[in-house]
């Protein structure tokens, strides 16, 4: 007998035994998820150029769709390396800050929050110290078709220390206001994040497309200077598509760029646990909605609650188009 036809027959009682399986009764099981007590969540990342700022929240079961329930009487105390402390003054929507108190490059902290009915929470955090750009240059590349610009992010990676970064792209562009005639107003700045991809080998993933930044080590690039390269799309900062040689109504200004825009490249120096949480939490939305992809448990640090206290210094490189 053929081989080929083998192999078809048993393809055939393969489909038939699913299609049965598809067609049979189904059971359903109802399980009683136990709802643990709430706890406390912190969020905070802190740096050296802003004012002390957490979030204080509720945890809460994992099938509840309610809001969120912010903390607003709680205590928020800061202790710094040398002992001495500091409590931070409920803003609103949960969120506790400093009037005058500003992080320390290379300080370590310890934040403890309580409040009541709650079991107290408590972390402990550094700033590293910041890795410099060195400088960004600009490539015009093609990818599937499609013109972009790549950028080549030049830094040197301290050899002594493991180290943990994350890098972040924002536009930053002035807009008006029209007035009842159509008449340009009054002017004012905005920031954006701008979407970008990479297959960078820093970058754990072959590839990704990111708008909210993308951690990665030092595990390949230890003591090295090194150029980090992302890919945008012209029309994200406010570049049109160029020209196609063939338009016989060529446009006069094919790159689109009718106003100063400033791109900044921030390149940001973190701690491990803000690595840990940037990733794992990337993996968790990346993956949420999927019923056939693992679960994904976000990093804290928090103990005895859920969140992030984290520390980070960051260098900034601006282009401007």
């Amino acid at each position: 007998m053929d081989l080929s036809f083998k192999h078809m027959k048993r393809l055939n009682f393969l489909a038939i035994a699913l299609l049965l399986i598809g067609t049979s009764c189904e059971t359903i099981v109802e399980v009683d998820l136990p709802e643990n007590p709430p706890k406390l969540v912190v969020n905070s990342y802190f740096n050296s150029d802003s004012l002390w700022a957490v979030h204080v929240s509720k945890s809460q079961f994992v099938l509840d769709n309610a809001e969120l329930q912010r903390i607003e009487n709680a205590n928020v105390k800061v202790t710094k390396g040398d002992g001495t402390t500091f409590t931070l003054s409920h803003d609103e929507d949960g969120f506790y800050r400093s009037d005058s108190e500003r992080p320390v490059l290379g300080q370590t902290y310890d934040i403890e929050v309580t409040a009541p009915d709650f079991e107290s929470v408590s972390a402990t955090n550094v700033i590293p110290s910041p890795v410099i750009i060195e400088s960004v240059d600009t490539v015009s590349v093609r990818n599937d078709g499609e013109d972009q610009i790549e950028l080549r992010i030049k830094f040197t990676d301290n050899g002594a220390t493991k180290d943990y970064y994350e890098v972040n792209l924002f536009a930053k562009r002035e807009s008006f206001i029209s007035d009842s005639s159509g008449q340009a107003g009054d002017t004012f700045t905005f920031s954006e994040r701008i979407f970008f991809e990479s297959d960078d080998l820093v970058f754990t993933d072959q590839a990704f497309e990111s708008t909210s930044g993308s951690a990665f080590t030092d595990d390949i690039i230890n003591g090295k200077n090194y150029q980090l390269k992302l890919q945008i799309y012209p029309y994200f900062i406010g570049g049109g598509v160029p020209n196609d040689p063939g338009n016989p109504n060529p446009d006069p200004n094919p790159s689109g760029f009718n106003e100063e825009i400033d791109l900044i490249i921030e390149l940001r120096t973190v701690s491990e646990d803000y690595y840990k949480y940037s990733t794992s939490y990337a993996n968790f939305q990346w993956t949420n909605g999927d019923p056939f992809a693992q679960p994904v448990r976000v990093h804290s640090n928090i103990q005895n609650g859920f969140g992030i206290f984290a520390g980070y210094s960051n260098d900034r490189f601006v282009l401007s188009f």
